[in-house]
């Protein structure tokens, strides 16, 4: 596990983790920055459970597991736990290396309804969607909803259920694919990996959450028929008309807005200043929109909206 990439990495997991067996041992943690180590301990989105009972061997460089013996220690004194190694033989394992730790989403709807400045989070279905805040998203009150394994093949009835319990449409945070099953992404939603992050002493939310402000609405070029010249500048068309066409491709506004500063930002350089994103991660979610228009109206509107540049998308071949 990379420092810089914890949290992402706590939300991946939790996302493959149906079962909810998944642990972080002591080694898991040791390998990451200890500020947001404590941050999520803190804030309890990682809590503390039960002991293991297997670990790593650290005596050789075979990279196995073991499960653990307890044997009596000296009088007066605790067990002393060991495991079993081909190479050292019994070797002694210190007590702490068999605490875990467990992903809570209790605790991270806290900690985002807290980010969110909003004094209560409300479990709306156990262990999979938390309500987090009242939000306004394209001038309409949506109830912001954290939600867990909106991927997997219960989707339909975590929606519904989700729908029928809220005031107001649900949004949704999704904490890692927002495809269902048969491949239809999830309207109004966002990667909360690309909303909330730590920043080295504690997360702060982007406001690419929410419709981007007045300054990024830019002329864009206006798609022509299949077969036309490329873009010119004599044929603009408006923000809304844009925002109209990625609102069928499951537009969410952080998608719109790194649009927005693909198509006016030459530099990525300048274009990280404006949101809070990954050149990767960029890139990928520039190259999705692209191929999500091309499947729905073309290749050659897609190219006018999302055209190659020599920064951002690179085209390929």
């Amino acid at each position: 596990m990379n420092g810089a990439l914890l949290f992402e990495q706590v939300l991946l997991r939790a996302e493959r983790d149906r079962t909810g067996e998944d642990r972080y041992s002591i080694d898991d943690l040791r390998q990451c920055a200890k500020d947001e180590v404590s941050f999520l301990l803190a804030h309890d989105v990682l809590v503390q459970t039960e002991p293991g009972y297997i670990v790593e061997c650290d005596a050789c460089y075979e990279q196995h597991y073991e499960e653990v013996t307890w044997v009596p220690g000296p009088p007066g004194s605790l067990p002393r736990a060991y495991i079993a190694c081909p190479q050292h033989g019994q070797v002694r394992v210190k007590p702490e290396r068999l605490d875990r730790w467990r992903f809570s989403l209790n605790g991270l709807a806290r900690l985002l309804a807290n980010q969110l400045g909003s004094d209560s989070a409300e479990e709306i279905v156990a262990g999979r969607v938390w309500g987090v805040a009242a939000v306004t998203i394209r001038d309409a009150p949506r109830t912001l909803c954290l939600g867990l394994g909106l991927a997997w093949p219960d989707q339909k009835q975590i929606i519904a259920s989700t729908t029928s319990a809220t005031r107001y449409p649900p949004a949704w945070l999704v904490m890692g694919m927002s495809a269902s099953p048969d491949g239809v992404p999830l309207a109004d939603s966002a990667l909360l990996s690309d909303v909330l992050r730590f920043d080295g002493s504690a997360m702060r939310l982007s406001d690419s959450l929410f419709p981007p402000p007045p300054d990024l609405a830019l002329t864009l070029p206006a798609p022509r028929a299949s077969g036309s010249p490329h873009e010119s500048d004599d044929d603009p068309v408006t923000e809304d008309e844009i925002r109209g066409a990625l609102e069928k491709i499951d537009a969410t506004p952080r998608r719109l807005e790194i649009l927005l500063v693909y198509r006016g930002t030459r530099s990525f350089r300048e274009a990280k200043k404006r949101i809070n994103i990954g050149e990767g991660t960029f890139n990928k979610r520039v190259s999705e929109i692209r191929t999500d228009l091309a499947a729905l109206f073309g290749q050659d509107y897609a190219e006018r909206i999302v055209p190659y540049r020599r920064e951002g998308l690179r085209k390929q071949g």
